[in-house]
């Protein structure tokens, strides 16, 4: 094949997977929008339900019903695709026409590219960013109290212990600060009823400072390295997400949250890995590829890759849990499912290409 071919080749190929992961996406994803709206209508108050709510409900919960659906999405336009050229007899011509595996891996480039974007930008940005949104969003329209129960966070070399949060974020109850020397020993336990954000700058109300030499007791001090307003905003907020650049520092300790270090470790790593997942979904689609109407054996063919596709999923769940149980490294629980999973693909591509011949 020519260059000319080779373009030729390559933006067909395109359109024909990249049609079916649009479709496929946009079919799944009208299926959980459906959903959502059944449960907004129901979980929305009444005097406050309307069209314009529910709208806006939906539109907040897109980027978290795309980001868990794009890779499932991906394995399942990849097997049509696979099974619509398999079916058409396209990749016999192909390969009598001296189309390798290799040529034909990177003739999908434009498609992988694209989602491989898309599935980090969904993972790390859109659906972080959409998350906060709409859970600020909610609190304010169902009027929630913004007052968590007491939870434990690191701000900087502190450990603290935040009773309460008010005012959205500017207010915080009964504030413990504990420090702790090289060895881990505690040396500082400094207990104020209240702390609030006032031009700029943390004021402690009524703390107790208890060190090893005796106790202090201090009207009102400036807390120097406390943590940001909308840190402590964000606390209030019911989140699962959060983005790499925020995971990063929170392990630096510029941020405070409320999870381990294990989990901020696996969302940096998870950030990362987003890219190549798309190109481990296409190629666990490969048994479509070579499903053969004559023969037969088209449907096993398309079953076999959603079932390896499944599959990865299911593996790659229990590395990611085992990864927040400090069983396994982060590296190894972000990193293990995939690369296993796309030598597999790989193994299975030659396995086919050398039985076709």
């Amino acid at each position: 094949m020519d260059g000319g071919e080779t373009v030729t080749l390559t933006l067909y190929l395109s359109r024909v997977v990249g049609s079916r992961i649009v479709g496929a996406l946009a079919a799944l994803t009208s299926l959980v929008l459906l959903i959502e709206m059944l449960e907004a209508v129901r979980r929305i108050p009444g005097e406050i339900r309307g069209f314009g709510t529910v709208l806006t409900y939906l539109l907040l919960r897109l980027p978290l019903a795309m980001d868990r659906l794009l890779p499932l999405t991906v394995l399942i336009g990849c097997v049509l695709a696979f099974g619509t050229l398999a079916r058409r007899n396209e990749m016999t011509i192909l390969r009598a026409a001296g189309l390798s595996p290799v040529r034909f891996f990177f003739a999908l480039w434009p498609v992988l590219l694209v989602c491989g974007i898309i599935n980090h930008v969904l993972e790390d940005r859109w659906a972080p960013a959409a998350e906060k949104t709409f859970a600020v969003w909610w609190q304010d329209v169902t009027k929630q109290g913004s007052e968590p129960p007491p939870q434990w966070l690191r701000a900087g070399d502190q450990i603290i212990s935040i009773g309460g949060i008010e005012a959205k974020g500017h207010i915080l109850n009964v504030v413990t600060r504990y420090e702790r020397d090289a060895l881990g020993r505690l040396t500082l336990v400094a207990r104020a009823k209240a702390a609030e954000f006032v031009d700029g700058t943390w004021h402690l109300h009524d703390e107790t400072v208890s060190r090893s030499g005796g106790r202090q007791s201090i009207a009102d001090t400036i807390w120097q390295h406390g943590p940001s307003v909308e840190n402590m905003r964000q606390l209030t907020l019911s989140l699962s997400r959060v983005s790499g650049t925020e995971a990063q520092q929170a392990l630096k300790g510029n941020w405070s949250g409320t999870d381990s270090a294990a989990h901020y470790r696996i969302v940096v790593q998870r950030s990362y890995a987003a890219f190549i997942i798309p190109s481990v979904m296409m190629l666990l689609a490969i048994p479509a590829l070579h499903g053969n109407r004559r023969a037969g054996n088209l449907a096993h063919g398309m079953a076999g890759g959603l079932s390896l596709g499944l599959a990865f999923l299911v593996i790659n769940g229990l590395f990611l849990s085992m990864g927040e149980a400090t069983a396994i490294p982060a590296v190894l629980a972000v990193w293990g499912g995939p690369l296993s999973f796309l030598l597999l693909g790989l193994g299975a591509w030659l396995h086919f290409e050398e039985s076709c011949r």
